[in-house]
């Protein structure tokens, strides 16, 4: 799922890429993220053995505030508007303009209850992005 908030408009320009692409425009957070936020196997052989055997799914989201290309063109365009001296120093203090985050996180699937013994326990324990520092309250 890719999506693009657009400010002025105020809504989210989401493509979901699957089988087929998926073209939509939704203007309130919460489809959003029911739509782009929440995962599905839908194949059989996954869901038998996860069923049965529990497992792991890693996901990752990425947030690009602005796409590289588009963001090279912006700093080439400021740069160029500059003149003499204060070109090269403006060049070396302007800096990447691109904003990336990366998060990751192990989703425990756990098997279905009616495949365990009675005697038998299943530790679960959930997994919590670490905060950067800043971030971080006392």
């Amino acid at each position: 799922c890719t999506v693009k908030y657009d400010t002025w408009e105020e809504y989210y320009d989401i493509v979901r890429l699957g089988d087929k692409v998926q073209f939509s425009k939704i203007k309130d957070f919460a489809t959003f993220t029911k739509n782009c936020l929440t995962a599905t196997v839908k194949h059989k052989g996954a869901l038998h053995y996860f069923r049965k055997n529990g497992g792991f799914i890693w996901a990752e989201l990425r947030l690009d505030q602005i796409a590289p290309n588009r963001a090279k063109e912006i700093r080439e365009w400021l740069i160029k508007q500059q003149t003499g001296v204060v070109k090269g120093l403006f060049t070396h203090i302007l800096g990447d303009l691109k904003l990336s985050e990366i998060l990751r996180i192990k989703v425990q699937i756990n098997p279905l209850a009616q495949n365990q013994q009675e005697s038998e326990e299943i530790e679960v324990m959930a997994l919590y992005p670490e905060l950067h520092p800043e971030v971080q309250t006392q």
